[in-house]
C-alpha cells in the first residue's frame, strides 16, 4: 500500500502538521497573550519556525474571540531572516507596518504613518498605538515574534538591540504591560540565555526544544500519514533519527512515495539519499562543535551511555557546556532523573564516524597526562596501603630476590647507597607506571586486591585480570608517548581510550582510601 496523499515535505513549514509539542504551543499563547515573554531555543531544524507558526496561527484564532470582549491582540510575526537589508530601522518599520494592517483590517482606529517609523521613535510610536487603541475602548497586547534573531546579534547595532528590548517589555511604565514578546534563534540565543550579563537573560522564561520522544515520533508517524505503522517500523525510525524532526521529516517523505510494505527497504533507501544529497547538515552541525565538544561525541560512540560524572572527570571543568551544545543540537540525550547521557540518532553517529573530524590538541593531550598523573598517584596509595599491612620493606625483598635488575634501578633513581633500607612508600615513589600494574597483578597479591578495588572489572578474578593488563598496555603506551612530548604519534582514539581508562580505574581507587603519599 502506497500512503495516498504524502502528508511530509521537509522543505516547508507546515504549522498543520504539528506533534510533539501542542501543549507548549497553547502554554506560549496563553502567557504570551498575558504580558509574559519567552525566549525559545533550539538546534538547527529543531522545529522553532514551525512552532512560532503554529503559536501565530493559535494567537490569530485567539485574537478573533476575545476582540468583541474588548480585548486586542496583536500578534506581529518577524523573520529576520527575509528582511532585506537588515537594520534596525528595517525592523521596526515592518513592525510598525504590520501593526498598520492589522488595526487597518480589523478596527476603524486611523494609525499614523508607519514609513516614518525608525529605531529613534519606535517607543513613542508604540505609546501612540497603545494610547489609540484604549481611547478605542479596546485593551491592547501587542506581541512580538522574532524568528531567527541571529542576524541581529551578528550586527553591530545587535548589541544596543536587546537592551532596548529588555527596557521595552519589563521596564517602561504605562507601555510594557501591553507588550510581550518571544525571541527564537539556536546557537547564539543558547548562549544568551546562558550568559548571567545577557539584558535578556533574566526576563525572559526560557525553553529549549528537544527532539520528539519516542511516543511522540509515533503519533507524528501514524497520525499524520493516517497509516499504522508497525511498532518496530516506528523503533527503527526513531533509532535512526533520535526523534530529530527535520529527520524524521525527510526520512518519512520518502518512505511515503513507497509500498508501506517495503518500509524497512525504504527507510533504508532514505538513510542513502541522506548520505548522498544532505550529508552538508551535518558537516554544519559539526562545525559549530570545538575540537573538545566533538571528542566527547567521540567518546560517547563508543558506549550505550555513560554518567555525566564519568564525562567531567573525563574531560573537565567546561564539560557540561559541551555535552548542553551536543543536545542542544539534538545528537545526544541527556536523562535528568539519572544523570546519564547517551549517543541520540544513528543516522548522525554514522555520518561521525566515517566523516568527524579531532584534532589532538595540547589541551586533550595535557588532560589524558593530567589524569594519567593521577593514576599513578593513587596506585601507589592502593599499593602502600596494601603492602604496608604485610610488612614495611615487602617491596625491597620482592625486587631483590625477584628482579635484582629493576631493584638498582630502583636504588639508583632514590639516590641511595646499594645497602640502603627501602620502605615501601619509598619504593613506590621510584617505581614506573608500568610496574606499578605488575605489582598488582602479583600472583599472591592479586586475589585480595581484585575483591577489594577491581571486582567492577569483572567478578572473575582471571577476566578482571586480563583486562586490567589491557588497560595497563594502553596507559604505559600512551604515557610513554606524552612524556617524550610526541603526542603528534598518537591519535585522537589513543587519548580518548587513555582518559576512558584512567577514569575508570580512579573511580575503582576512590573506593579505598588510603593515606596520602608526599609524592
Amino acid at each position: 500500500m502506497i500512503i495516498p496523499s504524502n502528508p511530509y515535505n521537509w522543505q516547508r513549514v507546515n504549522p498543520d502538521l504539528f506533534y510533539g509539542r501542542i501543549e507548549l504551543a497553547n502554554n506560549l499563547v496563553n502567557r504570551l497573550a498575558n504580558g509574559k515573554s519567552f525566549g525559545i531555543t533550539g538546534g538547527r531544524r529543531m522545529g522553532k519556525t514551525t512552532l512560532l507558526r503554529r503559536v501565530e496561527k493559535d494567537l490569530l484564532s485567539y485574537a478573533e474571540n476575545v476582540r468583541n470582549g474588548g480585548l486586542l491582540v496583536l500578534p506581529i510575526y518577524l523573520e529576520t531572516i527575509e528582511l532585506p537589508n537588515l537594520s534596525a530601522d528595517s525592523i521596526y518599520q515592518e513592525i510598525a507596518r504590520q501593526i498598520c494592517d492589522k488595526l487597518n483590517h480589523h478596527t476603524s482606529i486611523i494609525v499614523p504613518n508607519c514609513q516614518e517609523v525608525k529605531a529613534t521613535n519606535f517607543k513613542e510610536y508604540l505609546g501612540t498605538i497603545t494610547n489609540l487603541i484604549k481611547e478605542a475602548d479596546y485593551r491592547p497586547q501587542i506581541i512580538f515574534i522574532f524568528d531567527e534573531i541571529e542576524g541581529i546579534i551578528a550586527s553591530d547595532w545587535g548589541r544596543q538591540f536587546f537592551p532596548y528590548w529588555r527596557s521595552l517589555i519589563s521596564n517602561t511604565p504605562d507601555l510594557d504591560k501591553y507588550l510581550s514578546a518571544v525571541f527564537s534563534g539556536a546557537s547564539e540565543m543558547l548562549e544568551i540565555g546562558r550568559d548571567i550579563g545577557s539584558p535578556l537573560a533574566n526576563v525572559l522564561d526560557w525553553i529549549e526544544l528537544k527532539p520528539f520522544s519516542l511516543d511522540d515520533t509515533a503519533k507524528f508517524i501514524r497520525e499524520a500519514s493516517h497509516h499504522e505503522w508497525a511498532d518496530n517500523f516506528v523503533e527503527e525510525v526513531y533509532t535512526l533519527t533520535g526523534g530529530h524532526p527535520f529527520l524524521m521529516q525527510y526520512v518519512m517523505e520518502i518512505v511515503s512515495n513507497y509500498d508501506s510494505a517495503q518500509a524497512f527497504q525504504s527507510l533504508e533507501n532514505a538513510k542513502k539519499q541522506f548520505f548522498n544529497n544532505k550529508k552538508n547538515q551535518f558537516e554544519n552541525w559539526c562545525k559549530r562543535f570545538d575540537n573538545s565538544t566533538r571528542a566527547i561525541y567521540a567518546r560517547l560512540v563508543d558506549q550505550v551511555s555513560l554518567s555525566r560524572r564519568t564525562m567531567i572527570a573525563e574531560f573537565g571543568t567546561e564539560t557540561d557546556r559541551r555535552l548542553s551544545i551536543l543536545a542542544h543540537t539534538g545528537v545526544i540525550r541527556l536523562e535528568e532523573e539519572t544523570d546519564m547521557i547517551m549517543i541520540s540518532g544513528s543516522l548522525f553517529k554514522e555520518w561521525f564516524t566515517q566523516f568527524g573530524s579531532i584534532e589532538v590538541t595540547p589541551t586533550l593531550a595535557n588532560q589524558v597526562d593530567s589524569l594519567l598523573k593521577e593514576v599513578e598517584r593513587q596506585l601507589r596509595q592502593l599499593l602502600t596501603n596494601h603492602f604496608d599491612k604485610k610488612q614495611p620493606t615487602w617491596l625491597q625483598k620482592h625486587f631483590q630476590k625477584n628482579n635484582q635488575q629493576k631493584w638498582q634501578e630502583i636504588i639508583r633513581r632514590a639516590k641511595k647507597p646499594a645497602e640502603a633500607n627501602l620502605d615501601n612508600q619509598e619504593v613506590l615513589k621510584n617505581t614506573d607506571l608500568g610496574d606499578l600494574f605488575e605489582l598488582l597483578s602479583i600472583g599472591s597479591e592479586w586475589g585480595e586486591l581484585h575483591r577489594s578495588n577491581f571486582t567492577k572489572l569483572n567478578y572473575d578474578s582471571k577476566t578482571a585480570k586480563s583486562r586490567l593488563e589491557e588497560r595497563k598496555n594502553h596507559l604505559v603506551f600512551v604515557r610513554n608517548k606524552l612524556r617524550h612530548v610526541n603526542e603528534s604519534d598518537l591519535s585522537i582514539g589513543d587519548l580518548i581510550k587513555g582518559q576512558a581508562f584512567c577514569t575508570e580505574l580512579l573511580e575503582y581507587f576512590a573506593t579505598n582510601r588510603p593515606r596520602t603519599l608526599d609524592v
